[in-house]
């Protein structure tokens, strides 16, 4: 027997709403990344935040070499590196927009 359940989870408080505005989950090299934003309430209404702060980071990944019992292995070390920051007020009534250059790689808003 096999049966499947459908639970919707709220969030315990309030939370920022991000939503990248550029096609295929990718900006070309040298591009500009615009991302728009909201503020809800735990019921999921927008409300108003005023001095929200965002940062954009760059994700960077490195490969480090090791020797164990007669053979080289290697595993992934992933850092980050930030890009820019800066504040923005959010509004019950519309969406707030962040824009930034981005270079080839992979960034976390």
């Amino acid at each position: 027997v096999e049966r499947s359940l459908n639970i919707g989870i709220r969030p315990q408080g309030h939370m920022i709403g991000i939503r990248p505005d550029f096609e295929g989950d990718e900006v070309p090299q040298g591009g500009t990344a615009k991302f728009s934003l909201i503020a809800v309430d735990p019921d999921g209404r927008r409300e108003a935040l005023q001095g929200a702060q965002w940062s954009l980071v760059k994700v960077e990944r490195n490969y480090q070499w090791y020797r164990s019992s007669n053979s080289w292995n290697y595993e992934p070390v992933t850092f980050t590196k930030s890009v820019a920051n800066g504040q923005v007020d959010l509004t019950a009534d519309g969406e707030a927009t962040v824009s930034l250059p981005v270079d080839w790689g992979r960034y976390r808003l």
